[in-house]
Formats: structure tokens, sequence, C-alpha cells
């Protein structure tokens, strides 16, 4: 994986990066809302929902 792919960012508004997303998977997040517990993400606008969802599906069939 190359470094800019960590430092994606998928929230604007509260400046999440894939790397985040990816930090909340490896503390044990499997869902969205648990992703958001951790993250914040989507908690503001909420426009950045789907495409949190999409990296959350990628990261976890990685696994």
């Amino acid at each position: 994986m190359k470094q800019e792919d960590n430092e994606r960012i998928l929230c604007l508004c509260l400046n999440i990066t894939t790397g985040d997303i990816r930090r909340a998977v490896g503390a044990g997040a499997k869902t969205f809302s648990e992703v958001q517990r951790i993250t914040r993400c989507a908690k503001s606008c909420g426009m950045c929902a789907d495409v949190v969802k999409e990296e959350l599906v990628r990261l976890l069939a990685e696994q």
C-alpha cells in the first residue's frame, strides 16, 4: 500500500483519512457505527457516509 492511500481524506468536515478508518478496523471496528464511534466520521454533515461504508467493506474484505 502506498503512503498516500492512508492519507486520502474521506470525511472533509473532520479531516478523517483512509488511514483513520484502517486504524479503527485494526482496533476491532466491524460496522459503520463502530467506525463512526471511534473516528466521529459522518457526524457533521453526513456526506461522507457512503464512501466511508465502502472503505469499511473494502478493509474488512482484506482481513
